[in-house]
């Protein structure tokens, strides 16, 4: 039986298809010629939909999808590495910076998130490399975050062939619409069997493995009520749909939006990104057709057509070593020649060398390759070329920041503190909301970083020297060295632990002035005695006298 709140959602996913269909068209021609494992876009794009099906008919380059394959690669590398903690919780309000103890609870935040990301049951690395191809080749990129009820948090990365995205009022995606397929065995599994509607039943009684079409919608809920503890409480609703009939057949909700959708970059008037292979695909065909041409005068070059006269021969035999009667003439002169090819090989070769040099450029292949354009650099050249690459690439870090990083973030704490995984929050960080931000230590944001650090030391390296001075004495009151420190220790990611809280350190001081009165005591004791034994000494000489 279908229901009116299914309806409105297939309505509205169908024309949120029908808007993009131009897209898709695009979608298919870099899929040809650049990423040719993605799902047809496109009814007739040529392609099959089998699993295993030949899908490199129309490439006769490799550079570009080569070129993509790196520019995904780099990507990760310096904007999530692996190996390395590229972001981490952070307090806005400057007097909790300085509090060691909600530090302290942030560290431990952050290696919990770390530790749950690359778990070897999460798949988020290999699922992120999947996004970042999808970012190079198509604009936009969805990765889903599930709960996986007692085995914790996993990343899948979705194709834009089975998804369709819309926005709120402020640019952010806010609805997603996912179609899938499922079998009678796992619908019921899913769903449960005393949901299945009936011809599904019947084919999990045949054990069939036929497939059904589902579609699932998340979407803001228009009214939370709060007070529910169940899926009626959250703020986006998930709907999962069987298409056949248009009826709802389970009905799930979300506190946070689990799909982190993102764009390479976007025009202001469209809803998904555009991407580098947009930008160089009429390049990518043209190099396509170059190498075509280029190869068949090569393949001219080396093994000419030959030319005879019309009343000539039997076939010519070409094998090494063959003999060819009635080949000359009387006056001894070949009846046979090569065609004399006129064709430039060279310089298609020189005109592909052009072509894929752009390629790589809008792939930014080049501002990749930092150390070896100069592999003598100092440390500080290295530095100044790193802040280069950075600046370059800051358009690209603040979008994937805002639209990837920061709503998995959000998404992963979420599950996180519903499982009770959490530790406890410091009491100064719950007065003041529990509000956190996101500090990413990335590769190029630590470049971008660096130079406030860099700052710091300059400053102390001029007025180290004046320090020696009286005049310098007087005018270093001004710094405060430990803050500075502290500053140096934050922009390096110094660990919290490893750093003394406001008490530890009055606790430290208050020993030390102990220690010192203990001290000049125990000096002053022997001058003490002494002159009481010269007092008892006088007094005793008095009372002879």
């Amino acid at each position: 039986m279908s229901d009116e709140r299914a309806r409105h959602l297939v309505r509205m996913a169908s024309g949120l298809k029908t808007d993009r269909s131009t897209f898709e068209t695009h979608w298919q021609d870099i899929a040809d010629v650049m990423r040719p494992q993605a799902y047809p876009f496109t009814t007739d794009g040529g392609q099959s939909v089998q699993p295993g099906t030949k899908r490199t008919n129309k490439m006769f380059d490799s550079v570009p999808p080569l070129a993509l394959e790196k520019h995904a690669a780099v990507l990760e590398a310096l904007l999530s590495p692996r190996n390395q903690v590229w972001s981490k919780l952070a307090v806005s309000d400057e007097s909790m910076q300085e509090d060691i103890e909600v530090q302290r609870y942030l560290d431990a935040v952050n290696k919990l998130l770390f530790r749950v990301r690359y778990r070897p049951q999460s798949n988020l690395a290999s699922q992120l490399a999947e996004s970042y191809l999808n970012l190079g080749a198509f604009g936009t990129q969805a990765l889903y975050i599930s709960d996986d009820m007692g085995r914790g948090i996993s990343y899948k990365s979705c194709g834009l062939h089975n998804l369709l995205i819309a926005e709120d009022h402020q640019g952010r995606v806010d609805r997603v619409f996912r179609h899938y397929e499922f079998t009678a065995d796992q619908a019921a599994e899913d769903f449960g069997v005393d949901k299945l509607p009936p011809d599904m039943k019947t084919a999990l009684e045949a054990k069939s493995q036929a497939k059904f079409k589902f579609m699932q919608a998340v979407v803001p809920r228009s009214f939370v009520e709060d007070s529910r503890r169940d899926f009626a409480g959250m703020a986006y609703a998930s709907l999962d749909i069987y298409m056949h009939d248009s009826r709802v057949i389970s009905e799930r909700g979300y506190r946070v939006m689990p799909y982190c959708v993102s764009r390479y970059t976007k025009s202001t008037e469209e809803l998904y990104g555009r991407s580098p292979a947009m930008l160089v695909l009429a390049d990518v065909n043209m190099l396509n057709r170059m190498n075509k041409a280029t190869v068949r005068g090569a393949e001219k070059a080396v093994d000419p057509p030959l030319l005879t006269m019309d009343d000539s021969l039997a076939p010519f035999n070409l094998t090494p070593g063959a003999m060819n009667y009635g080949t000359l003439d009387s006056h001894g002169n070949p009846t046979v020649q090569a065609f004399q090819n006129q064709s430039r090989v060279e310089i298609g070769l020189e005109m592909m060398d052009q072509k894929r040099a752009l390629v790589k450029e809008a792939f930014l292949l080049d501002v990749f390759q930092i150390l070896k354009e100069s592999p003598v650099m100092t440390a500080t050249q290295v530095l100044e070329m790193a802040k280069e690459k950075a600046a370059l690439l800051s358009p690209i870090m603040g979008r994937q920041q805002s639209e990837l990083f920061g709503p998995m973030t959000a998404r992963e704490l979420d599950i996180l503190s519903a499982a009770g995984m959490l530790p406890p929050m410091p009491e100064a960080l719950i007065e003041a909301g529990g509000e956190v931000v996101i500090e990413y230590q990335s590769p190029p944001a630590l470049a971008q970083r660096s130079e406030t650090g860099a700052s710091i030391l300059r400053t102390w390296e001029a007025v180290a020297p004046l320090a020696q001075t009286p005049e310098g004495q007087e005018a270093m009151r001004v710094f405060n060295i430990a803050e500075s420190m502290l500053e140096l220790a934050r922009i390096n990611g110094y660990p919290a632990k490893a750093l003394r809280s406001k008490e530890e350190i009055a606790a430290l001081d208050e020993q030390a002035q102990e220690a010192n009165q203990t001290a000049q005591l125990l000096q002053a004791a022997p001058v003490v005695t002494q002159s009481l034994e010269s007092l008892a000494k006088a007094q005793a000489l008095g009372g002879l006298q």
